[in-house]
């Protein structure tokens, strides 16, 4: 799993939110820290899939494929200080939601990359993936150990890398069958460029439609975030 920004670590957790106090605000946050893991997980993983997916598909060197993980992990370098910042001033719950709603509309973008079997605007999808990622983490780093005792952190954090496995299982494996398929490879030497172009779309459109269900998946996630927290709002 990749390291979260160490700028993390820097912020005051209490500078909006004071997790550790009131049982709804716990419970509200630390189910969003599970589902960070989650997310972090299936996510991260599965880009090893994209790079294989898009080689043969753009007909890409190694050099060329392997941009996907740096789009990816080149946004944790440049979100990590300002998530942090913004995580100062929103608090965890409210950056937490901030940071899925990043995603959902980062795996929007692929709709039209794979419409259009744009690399470059896969790559871009990609980043802007990545960025809000670095949100969800900065958020949730500091707050594992904020949720109860300090004695009991390790074991908080142990629980909650359960679900990054389940993610990388769920999501990557589950859909390697479903990105990769039984793809045909073109040959480019003798297609047509139309050929080539009919046949990207065709490849793409199984990416976008797998992160348009990501999309939604994380609007949920974060519509319900947002309602645990006005509950828990209320009723302290």
């Amino acid at each position: 799993m990749a390291l979260a920004p160490s700028v993390a670590t820097s912020v005051d957790p209490n500078a909006v939110e004071q997790p550790g106090k009131g049982g709804g605000g716990t419970k509200v946050v630390l189910i969003l820290a599970f589902a960070v893991f989650f997310l972090l997980g299936g996510v991260t993983n599965i880009n090893d899939l994209l790079v294989g997916k898009f080689k043969p598909m753009f007909h890409l060197t190694h050099a060329e494929a392997n941009l996907v993980q740096m789009a990816f992990f080149i946004a944790y370098g440049a979100f990590s200080i300002p998530a942090g910042i913004i995580m100062s001033k929103l608090g965890y719950i409210r950056t937490f939601v901030l940071g899925f709603i990043i995603v959902a509309a980062a795996a929007f973008l692929f709709i039209p990359a794979s419409a259009a079997a744009s690399y470059p605007g896969f790559l871009a999808a990609l980043f802007c993936i990545g960025a809000g990622i670095t949100v969800l983490q900065v958020a949730m780093n500091p707050v594992i150990t904020t949720l109860g005792p300090v004695e009991t952190s390790h074991s908080r954090l142990t629980f909650a890398q359960a679900f990054n496995s389940i993610g990388v299982f769920l999501m990557v494996y589950g859909g390697a069958a479903f990105l990769l398929g039984d793809e045909q490879p073109i040959d480019a030497e003798t297609s047509t460029e139309a050929q080539i172009q009919a046949y990207r779309v065709a490849e793409g459109a199984s990416i976008g439609t797998a992160y348009m269900w990501l999309g939604v998946l994380m609007l949920v996630i974060a519509a319900a975030a947002a309602l645990m927290a006005l509950i828990g709002l209320r009723s302290s």
